[in-house]
């Protein structure tokens, strides 16, 4: 399952994506990271990937 992890600053600019990609902005995570916020709160950015699926993160 391709997720595309381009930065939310480019993302509008970037005409070719994967087909059925998922989409995951980065910001949210970094600033979590960043922060030093709980593993808890920084995924729930993730809920949307699917569990039982090989996962290949890419950005343009």
């Amino acid at each position: 399952m391709p997720v595309d992890v381009t930065s939310s600053l480019v993302y509008p600019a970037v005409s070719h994506r994967i087909p059925k990609s998922i989409r995951i902005p980065p910001e949210p995570i970094i600033r979590g990271l960043n922060a030093a916020r709980p593993a808890a709160e920084i995924l729930k950015h993730l809920e949307a990937l699917p569990v039982d699926r090989e996962l290949i993160a890419y950005c343009t």
